[in-house]
């Protein structure tokens, strides 16, 4: 097939989740993902920064990317406002 690649990087494929399982990985809402992202489309500084991928109308994310989002907001102190809290 002309214009396709003959092998696929696996490595650039990552597994994606969905708001359900976000949500049971952070033990919140999914209310409160969509709220997040909401709040990213608007440009809020709180959240403009939050990873989400949209698949047509599905919401996707990167678990590793949230991980990452996940650590500046702690060290920015951001949980101490209680915008985003991390349980033990």
């Amino acid at each position: 097939m002309a214009g396709f690649p003959s092998k696929v990087n696996t490595m650039a494929i990552k597994a994606l989740i969905d708001v359900q399982e976000l949500a049971a990985r952070l033990r919140c809402a999914k209310g409160s993902i969509y709220n997040w992202v909401d709040e990213a489309k608007k440009g809020n500084t709180e959240y403009k920064d939050f990873p989400y991928i949209k698949v047509r109308r599905l919401l996707r994310f990167d678990w590793e990317a949230i991980e990452r989002w996940l650590t500046t907001r702690s060290t920015m102190g951001s949980a101490s406002k209680g915008v985003l809290r991390r349980t033990p």
